[in-house]
């Protein structure tokens, strides 16, 4: 009888992990749904907090290990590496798969000093916010990257240009939908989803999740859609999310025309001055607006911003 063979070992490293947005999501989704009989998957976090992605995956059988790795060089992150380094090595990983920025570089070498030969660099973002120090650290660990994967063409573009990969190190695959889990509603639970927004069948709405951070620029979409809604008037707006900015842009909605067109929705249970609650969109709401993601800084300590609970909501209409 033939010895079953030996699975493919992959460790994920990943700058933060957290409440979850688009990055833990789509980490979370890959750990779900990779094949356990070809791969063992386990998960590396350099700065941690609670979240119930992690928790879902430990659960089912993921190693997840948090090593705290604030600012990449300091002394604390040299003695940090050697600790990676030792857990690579006792594992025996084949394949390091990083997302974000201190993972891309930070990772490579310390997972190439532990003897991996596969180095896999996930770019989910346009890297409006990297300094040519950023560009010119990712330009020292291409030799040591085998490859890179590209949410977008845009995003391959920039990894091109400003890293200076070639192209046939680079594949593009695209986020998508899970259709099952993403069903089209029936009428009967659409129209609900609208009643409970107060919206009727006469509105059409335009819906954007995002959090609220400078890259996704909510203030071009607020800014389009004040012109669009005063050639149709019965165009509304939700916006879904959560971030540093969300209470810059309630505050800013709250004093504008855009009130003035209707309250808005936002929080978990108060009401005050028109503002209603949803823990969550009851259903789904037709319609995206979104601008390409762009965080690219580096999350020392999550510095650089903290995530909060997912689902509030801030709807002008």
């Amino acid at each position: 009888m033939n010895p079953a063979p030996r699975k493919i070992r992959i460790l994920f490293l990943i700058d933060y992990w957290g409440p979850p947005a688009g990055t833990e999501r789509h980490l979370a989704y890959l750990l779900k749904n990779l094949d356990r009989n070809v791969f063992d998957c386990r998960v590396v976090v350099f700065n941690y907090l609670p979240n119930v992605l992690a928790d879902e995956a430990v659960a089912s059988g993921i190693d997840v290990q948090s090593i705290s790795v604030d600012r990449y060089y300091t002394p604390r992150a040299f003695r940090q590496g050697a600790v990676l380094r030792q857990y690579i090595r006792a594992h025996d990983i084949d394949i390091v798969q990083s997302f974000h920025f201190k993972s891309d570089v930070y990772g490579a070498i310390v997972a190439r000093l532990a003897g991996v030969r596969h180095f896999v660099a996930s770019k989910r973002d346009a890297a409006d916010y990297k300094t040519w120090l950023h560009f010119m650290l990712h330009r020292l660990v291409r030799p040591i990257t085998q490859h890179y994967i590209a949410v977008s063409k845009v995003v391959a573009d920039v990894v091109s240009r400003k890293e200076g990969v070639p192209g046939e190190r680079i594949s593009t695959i695209y986020n998508g939908v899970d259709l099952e889990r993403f069903a089209v509603p029936d009428q009967a639970a659409r129209t609900a989803a609208r009643n409970a927004l107060g919206l009727t069948p006469e509105h059409f709405v335009i819906g954007m999740s995002a959090a609220f951070r400078p890259e996704k620029d909510h203030a071009l979409l607020l800014q389009a859609f004040r012109e669009f809604h005063r050639r149709h008037p019965l165009t509304r707006l939700v916006l879904i999310g959560t971030g540093d900015l969300l209470d810059h842009y309630r505050k800013q909605i709250a004093e504008s025309d855009l009130a003035g067109w209707c309250p808005f929705d936002y929080g978990l249970i108060s009401t005050t001055r028109g503002m209603r609650t949803w823990g969550a969109l009851p259903g789904s709401i037709p319609g995206s607006s979104t601008r390409a993601s762009a965080h690219g800084r580096p999350r020392d300590g999550d510095r650089d911003g903290a995530r909060g609970p997912v689902g509030r909501c801030l709807t002008s209409r």
